[in-house]
């Protein structure tokens, strides 16, 4: 039955706003992601981890929206500062204006961009009277450290407008600030150059490695061809001088002023490479020397195809040691709403000789949002060997107008994601990296996994061998930290079951049920050992999802089914290396009897959060609570909400409920920047509730979120069915009953949307409702998911026990949730 915590036995992972690559976003004012390819296969996941955080949002009191996002590090050790910019755009009535700034405020960060400081306006920069006659500001800043001298140079674009804001000319601009002092330079100022105008906003300069504290800055000529060359300047710490420039970059575009804007610079094996924005199509140009380029090619598939919709907007780089990576925008199936494709973020590796992208590294770095705002003003930043961040904000919205942080942790990384979902044969694929698949031995395979297919195992002797490989993956040393997670069932009690296991009783780890029933994660050094073990048992025939965690400066942490059930905070420490294969149910005698399903290993000690969104309960709200105008969400998540004249009722199927009157009554359950109750156009999710009412004949909504341009809902009709749908604002789809249910007595709902096959209503457990051909379209929306209520439709009786699962329930789930 669905009581308490018992629920949660029955759910898994999240499917981060429909990207093949989830990102598992960390919540707060921020969110994690992880590549989820259990419910959407990538091609490459990638060899990092990424998550997302808020730096700033309008909370509805600022009739104006920040912009352009951008930051610099300021090296301290292993503690650097963040330092990011953006600029005020006002919202002007009656029509928003393009391109016309005012103040440029900026904020820190000193934990990695964790948390951040409020937002502080730079007062003296203003606008003021330029070389052609008419008022400009400093626009499209962009922050970089200098490090011969300390300093940031905001490096931008002075733009003058006439009386009635349509643009003049553009010089190029810059201001600095002293990370010593912590103070801005007395004003912005022109750079002086020969040719006087120029584009430079939005771009990123590069300063020379060679001690000089030179620096290559790429500017626009404005001459109507496109032209762009590379101008060297120095830099005393207070002044840019200009020293010389280099030739015309070739072939930027056929657009004029167009071509050849908001170019970025980077350096990567002794080599300059350059992004170039274009009207019809961006392009990448590379250099020996950063001043004389070869022609500039558009952006290309390895095979040579086009990248469709990468146009019009700013690309910048992102280097790492052995790899160079542009992140951009284009066209898919899912922004075709979005101005110019401006969202999602995508990233990619470039070939740095042909400079076509490698397709099968592609990720989204940052998601789209649920207002699908534009995301295409954006930065990159290096902030550790192990760190760099990608920010933007969400341009024209005015509230929420979110500055998004997308940190992409290098050191971070799924080594292996086995799904055990193939269906003959005695392998069994690695989906995360593709580099360690495994060999069956004696196991059988199951159709009825927890995703799709799982592995049997009798007893006696059967397991998976992943090998033991040479770099190392699976061995985690003295000192670094690591996680396994696994879908397991067994009803089979009093044995020692081995649910994973690497090496022996020199040095191991391992994950395995023990002989009375409880389960236990230990790291084996030989004459010592650490631990973390349940006191409650799991041999009850269920799924449960099961999650180790080392962290080897804090201790080990046992979770299950998304709940911390035991922990181990004095580390004895020691290694665990050896070189013995790392197994799936079995360790010498002790094998798995039951199944096992989508086993993963991290190489990070994956926080709360991480492990929330993998047992895949977006929210779960009891209605428990028996005092005050809160309503507790009972997942990691923390997802709690409020009732709005709703009343509270000790009838409740278990426990307490919500009594509902009809007369605008709700409860409201919030919109969190995880996405997590958000499924776009392809999420798949489900829903369940228990609900009472003897009142027929009105609409009744028991849960929804949105409007008629974007939502899903489900409700009671007029005729006393119940009905779930999805809005995509100009078509939908539904499912209904043709039974009726306002009978007075209480009944399990529970609505399946599974994107690719179709949707599912039950009642009871019984399936009384079906649609498997879907128009299809978003659903993602800004509006709070509610309980109770659409405007003026609102319940009349009572609910119980709401949750949102981030995948589709089974028919087997549906029943174990009764």
């Amino acid at each position: 039955m669905l009581r308490g915590d018992f629920m949660m036995k029955e759910m898994q992972r999240i499917l981060l706003y429909s990207l093949s690559f989830t990102l598992i976003f960390t919540l707060m004012l921020g969110c994690f992601i992880v590549v989820n390819s259990s419910v959407a296969h990538a091609s490459s996941p990638p060899s990092y981890t990424l998550d997302e955080k808020v730096v700033y949002q309008n909370d509805g009191s600022n009739n104006f929206w920040w912009t352009h996002l951008r930051c610099a590090t300021i090296p301290n050790g292993a503690s650097p500062q963040i330092m990011c910019t953006v600029s005020k755009d006002k919202n002007e009535s009656p029509t928003n204006l393009s391109d016309v700034f005012y103040d440029i405020a900026y904020t820190f960060s000193t934990d990695l961009g964790e948390t951040w400081s409020s937002l502080t306006t730079i007062p003296q920069y203003q606008w003021k009277t330029l070389p052609d006659g008419y008022q400009g500001m400093l626009i499209d800043p962009v922050p970089v450290y200098h490090e011969k001298t300390g300093k940031i140079i905001l490096y931008g674009m002075a733009q003058s407008y006439d009386l009635n804001f349509n643009k003049k000319h553009n010089y190029p601009a810059y201001a600095v600030y002293d990370p010593a002092s912590s103070t801005w330079s007395s004003d912005w100022y022109l750079f002086d150059w020969p040719n006087v105008y120029g584009h430079t906003g939005s771009v990123y300069p590069y300063e020379v490695g060679d001690g000089s504290g030179d620096i290559l800055w790429p500017i626009n000529l404005l001459d109507g061809t496109g032209n762009v060359k590379v101008v060297k300047a120095s830099f005393n710490g207070t002044a840019l001088s200009y020293i010389s420039q280099g030739t015309s970059v070739p072939d930027t575009g056929g657009n004029g002023n167009r071509s050849g804007i908001e170019t970025s610079l980077t350096k990567y094996n002794n080599e300059y490479f350059m992004t170039l924005r274009d009207d019809i199509q961006n392009r990448l140009a590379k250099s020996s020397d950063g001043l004389t380029w070869q022609s500039a090619v558009p952006l290309q598939w390895e095979d040579g195809t086009a990248v469709t919709g990468s146009m019009n907007t700013q690309m910048h780089w992102v280097t790492q040691p052995n790899t160079l990576y542009l992140v951009y925008t284009r066209q898919d199936a899912s922004n075709t709403d979005i101005l110019r494709y401006r969202a999602p973020l995508w990233m990619a590796e470039v070939d740095p000789v042909t400079l076509r992208l490698k397709k099968n590294t592609e990720q989204i770095v940052m998601s789209i949002t649920d207002n699908r705002a534009q995301l295409g003003n954006f930065g990159t930043t290096a902030v550790t060997p192990e760190l760099s961040i990608v920010t933007s904000n969400e341009w024209r919205s005015l509230v929420p107008n979110r500055a998004i942080v997308s940190r992409i942790w290098w050191n971070k990384s799924m080594v292996g994601n086995w799904q055990l979902d193939e269906t003959s044969g005695t392998t069994v694929v690695d989906s995360a990296t593709g580099l360690y698949p495994g060999t069956i031995v004696n196991a059988t395979r199951n159709s009825n996994g927890k995703f799709g297919s799982a592995l049997n195992f009798n007893g006696s002797g059967d397991y998976v061998n992943l090998g033991n490989p040479s770099s190392g993956a699976f061995n985690f040393g003295t000192s670094q930290s690591f996680s396994v997670s696994a879908w397991v069932k067994t009803s089979v009690t009093g044995t020692t079951k081995y649910i994973l296991n690497k090496g022996d009783t020199n040095a191991s780890y391992w994950l395995r049920f023990e002989a009375n029933n409880t389960i236990k994660f230990l790291l084996d050094y030989g004459s010592t050992f650490d631990s973390a073990q349940s006191t409650a048992t799991f041999t009850d025939g269920q799924w449960h999802h099961v999650v180790g965690v080392a962290d080897r400066a804090t201790g080990l942490k046992l979770y299950v089914d998304g709940v911390l059930v035991g922990q181990d905070t004095n580390p004895t420490s020691g290694s665990i290396s050896n070189s013995l294969p790392l197994t799936l149910g079995n360790s010498s005698a002790n094998t798995m009897n039951g199944s096992i399903d989508e086993v993963r290993l991290y190489n990070y000690a994956l926080n709360a959060t991480e492990i929330g969104h993998l047992y895949g309960l977006s929210g779960y709200w009891k209605f428990d609570e028996t005092t005050g105008s809160t309503v507790l969400d009972s997942t990691l998540n923390g997802y709690h909400g409020t009732i709005t004249n709703a009343v509270r009722s000790t009838n409740g199927m278990f426990g307490g409920a919500l009594s509902f009157d009809g007369n605008g009554d709700y409860a409201t359950l919030g919109d969190p920047f995880s996405n997590d109750f958000d499924f776009g156009t392809t999420g798949n999710f489900s829903i369940s509730a228990w609900v009472k009412t003897s009142i027929p004949g009105t609409v009744k909504y028991i849960v929804n979120k949105g409007d008629t341009n974007a939502a899903y809902w489900l409700r009671f009709e007029t005729n006393n069915t119940i009905r779930f749908l999805l809005d995509y604002g100009s078509t939908s789809d539904a499912v209904q009953s043709t039974a009726t249910f306002a009978d007075g007595q209480w009944h399990h709902v529970v609505a399946v949307a599974d994107r690719a096959s179709g949707l599912k209503l039950y009642v009871d457990s019984v399936l009384v409702g079906q649609n498997t051909a879907l128009t299809g379209g978003n659903i993602s929306n800004a509006f709070p998911l509610t309980v109770g209520v659409n405007s003026a439709s609102t319940m009349n009786g009572l609910i119980d026990q709401v949750s949102i699962f981030a995948y589709p329930l089974s028919a087997a789930d549906v029943q174990s949730l009764q």
